[in-house]
């Protein structure tokens, strides 16, 4: 799943048929078609803080969410075109520095063989 931030004005980001889209806005509709929008500022500030910009910098910034629900990369407004190894947020020990996603394709890739498992500590009680 992509999240993306959008403002008035702002160019659409292009669909892509390997992804829902949620268009994340500041209480308007946004520009471009998406599968789903939240509209709430409470959103946009959580995000800001995610990316670590501040909430009126956040237009243009994109997120990927794996299908376990982990937000594992960002792309902040002005960066490169293609995602990279730099958009990484984790990984299943961490950060994953050392992937090698150049692309979409390659970071969906990359996702989805290093899933992060969430530990059962109620069956060791």
């Amino acid at each position: 799943m992509r999240v993306a931030a959008f403002a008035p004005g702002a160019p659409p980001e292009p669909q892509d048929p390997r992804l829902l889209t949620v268009a994340l806005t500041r209480g308007g509709a946004p520009a471009a078609e998406a599968d789903c929008v939240a509209a709430d500022a409470a959103a946009w500030e959580a995000y800001a803080l995610a990316a670590g910009v501040a909430p009126a910098d956040l237009a243009g910034a994109q997120f990927m969410v794996d299908r376990r629900g982990w937000l594992r990369a960002r792309r902040l407004p002005g960066a490169a075109p293609a995602w990279t190894s730099a958009d990484n947020v984790c990984g299943p020990g961490g950060r994953m520095e050392n992937a090698s996603a150049q692309g979409l394709g390659a970071l969906l890739l990359a996702m989805d063989r290093a899933p992060i498992e969430i530990p059962d500590t109620r069956r060791r009680q």
